[in-house]
């Protein structure tokens, strides 16, 4: 049934706890009786703090925050269903380990996701994935503390754009904003808009994963990294359908491939260092309006330069106008 907490004028919302010391917390429809024919009904409040032992599947929530805690087995799954309906995330922690490691999901069906500058973020310390997804029209994540998963698969989808914030230069925690995988890869994908790399992305061999609809923006001296200790496989894929990449550092020893459909690949980063590293790295650059561009003169330290690379190969293609490339080393 319908859960709903509410203050005294039985118009605001109030917060909710629910917890289950060895077992698990679900929503579920009735199936026998006493039932009503009411399907899919939600839990409505303010904050949701949910713990549990073996579990966490709610389906239906229509709430503003939430905290959440599984300790042993089984995975998360939290659907806000509210129409508009944003949610925050104070910390989602996923504790369980070994065989029965859990994943982590959180959806939204109409609503914008926003991990907390505030909270803790969201960690799977298990195998497990995470995946977090907001659906509707132009719905946006943004990425204010850190994301990390053991060996487990990040992804992140979007209608809108996708932003993570490292505020750690004014104060803010070094992992804000992080996006880090020491086993498995990340995959961030705005199917209508930008995604706004300002925080680092780390994942230890696994690919780096990045489409947008419109552009790429790496904030200036943040890196996304896919680095393999054993075999040299680690790669970056970055594709901007409509408008530019701009770039900071890649560190790969697989391969890197840059694609900018209908549009530039340019230089973010201040300074001489390389945008592109990694010694064993093939590197594929794809444009159509210009790949790096010419480096002042007389140098002052100023972005929007030649695109710098150290790596094995590079592979360049501009297909309309600009510079075919320039910089590379």
């Amino acid at each position: 049934n319908e859960v709903i907490t509410l203050n005294s004028d039985f118009t605001t919302y109030r917060n909710m706890a629910l917890y289950s010391a060895s077992g698990s917390v679900a929503q579920e429809d009735a199936t026998q009786a006493p039932k009503d024919s009411v399907l899919s009904e939600p839990l409505r409040a303010s904050d949701l703090n949910v713990r549990a032992a073996t579990g966490i599947n709610l389906g239906f929530t229509e709430v503003s925050t939430i905290t959440v805690l599984n300790t042993t087995s089984g995975d998360i799954t939290i659907t806000e269903t509210a129409t508009g309906g944003d949610i925050s995330v104070t910390s989602i922690l996923q504790q369980s380990t070994g065989a029965d490691s859990g994943n982590i999901s959180l959806t939204t069906t109409s609503g914008n996701i926003t991990l907390a500058a505030s909270g803790t973020g969201m960690q799977n310390l298990g195998t497990g994935a995470i995946t977090i997804e907001a659906k509707g029209t132009n719905k946006t994540i943004t990425v204010n503390e850190v994301i990390s998963a053991t060996s487990g698969q990040i992804t992140l989808t979007a209608t809108g754009a996708i932003t993570n914030t490292d505020d750690a230069s004014s104060g803010g925690n070094a992992l804000d904003g992080t996006i880090t995988t020491t086993g498995g890869g990340i995959k961030l994908d705005s199917s209508g808009a930008a995604v706004n790399i300002a925080g680092n992305l780390t994942a230890a061999g696994g690919l780096v994963d990045i489409h947008a609809e419109t552009s790429i923006t790496m904030t200036d001296g943040k890196i996304a990294s896919s680095i393999d200790a054993v075999g040299n496989a680690g790669a970056v894929t970055m594709l901007a359908d409509t408008v530019d990449i701009s770039l900071s550092i890649i560190r790969a020893d697989g391969a890197v491939s840059l694609t900018a459909t209908a549009g530039k690949i340019s230089d973010n980063l201040t300074g001489l260092g390389a945008n592109i590293d990694g010694d064993t790295a093939a590197v594929t650059f794809s444009a159509a309006t210009g790949i790096g561009a010419a480096t002042p003169s007389p140098y002052t330290d100023s972005k929007l330069g030649a695109i710098y690379t150290q790596v094995a190969s590079v592979t360049a293609i501009n297909t309309t106008s600009g510079r075919p490339i320039s910089g590379a080393a």
